[in-house]
């Protein structure tokens, strides 16, 4: 079970905001096309067309071919989760404890 200290939470970035806000409109333009036999009803982001949830091994093996695609060292998802978290800590915001609760202080 996790514990406050297990969580943390970080800024969306503008370019993760316009990627969601754009798969919230291709899912809204698939629902009205498949109508009731749409599957998507608790909102999930990965999801097929006809909003069936992806298998979390789609992604898992999607990501580390992408990534070498783009010219980039082949890695995992679960090892790109870290770095990204790092990264993004570091760049825009700073962490604070208190009573056990790392909160983070954007810069």
């Amino acid at each position: 079970m996790k514990n406050k200290s297990s969580y943390a939470s970080l800024p969306l970035i503008d370019v993760a905001r316009e990627l969601l806000l754009k798969e919230k409109d291709r899912q809204n333009k698939n629902k009205q096309l498949y109508g009731n036999t749409y599957k998507n009803k608790d909102n999930y982001i990965c999801v097929k067309d006809d909003g069936e949830l992806m298998k979390p091994d789609t992604v898992t093996d999607q990501v580390p071919n992408f990534i070498e695609s783009v010219g980039l060292r082949r890695i995992s998802l679960h090892s790109l989760r870290h770095s990204c978290r790092f990264y993004s800590a570091s760049k825009w915001c700073t962490y604070e404890r208190n009573s056990g609760l790392v909160t983070p202080q954007l810069i």
